[in-house]
């Protein structure tokens, strides 16, 4: 009887100890099921996140980088960066006065005309005007089609009695002029001074201001003379660097 007793018990035992067995393994896969769904989710919201953050590192950087460059020089010397969407994104002075000039007013995410119209609007340039200055706008970088667009642009920018001469330049230029820490406008005057005075340089151009270039371009030319700066303010234009014009308001 003891035998039959203890064979029952050890057959109990064992139904027992496998139901156990089943409940613990399928606890278990209940709980990794849901470590592993918990799992997926983060992996998806960091999926996510990393997308967000590099559409919107992506759309700063396109925001943030100049296509275009627009140089304007008086006796400041500056030239304002200009991004995809028409906006300063940058404005770097290529002399004192020039420094001057940009610590006087923010400019940046301004439209380029709005931020043209903010400088000259200002007594720092007008003061200029007085005494006979004139200023040489150009603009570089981008196709000819959007170029010539921001060209006309800028020549109906307000300048005051400001005399004014608007170029456009290809963006070569202005590599040429950063290597030579001159602005785009200052280079292009200095390139052409160097065909008259090979002797000329950069430090001795850097700091004057852009009526003294141009009368010593027509001490060179002579009156008869027809140098590239003077054509654009006559209204004219030369070799595909644009049209300038001469604006008196």
């Amino acid at each position: 009887m003891n035998r039959i007793y203890n064979a029952l018990s050890e057959v109990h035992a064992e139904d027992e100890l496998k139901l156990k067995t089943k409940a613990a393994i399928a606890d278990r896969l209940v709980k990794s099921g849901r470590r592993y769904r918990s799992a997926a989710v983060k992996l998806a919201a960091a999926s996510v996140c990393v997308l967000l953050l590099a559409a919107g590192f992506g759309g700063y950087q396109m925001y943030s980088t100049p296509i275009y460059a627009i140089s304007i020089d008086i006796n400041p010397s500056i030239e304002l960066g200009v991004n995809r969407l028409d906006r300063v994104v940058s404005a770097a002075a290529y002399n004192d006065s020039g420094n001057e000039l940009l610590e006087s007013l923010d400019i940046k995410n301004m439209r380029y005309t709005d931020a043209i119209n903010a400088l000259f609007s200002g007594s720092e340039l007008q003061g200029y005007a007085e005494g006979g200055a004139e200023a040489v706008l150009v603009v570089s970088g981008g196709s000819e089609r959007k170029n010539s667009e921001m060209l006309s642009a800028v020549k109906g920018c307000h300048y005051g009695s400001v005399q004014v001469y608007c170029y456009g330049s290809g963006s070569e230029i202005v590599q040429e002029a950063h290597e030579n820490g001159l602005s785009a406008g200052k280079y292009k005057a200095y390139l052409e001074l160097k065909q008259y005075d090979p002797s000329i340089t950069v430090d001795e151009i850097r700091d004057m201001p852009m009526h003294e270039i141009r009368n010593m371009l027509s001490g060179y030319s002579g009156s008869g003379g027809s140098t590239e700066y003077r054509r654009h303010g006559s209204h004219g234009h030369s070799g595909g660097h644009g049209k300038g014009r001469r604006n008196a308001e």
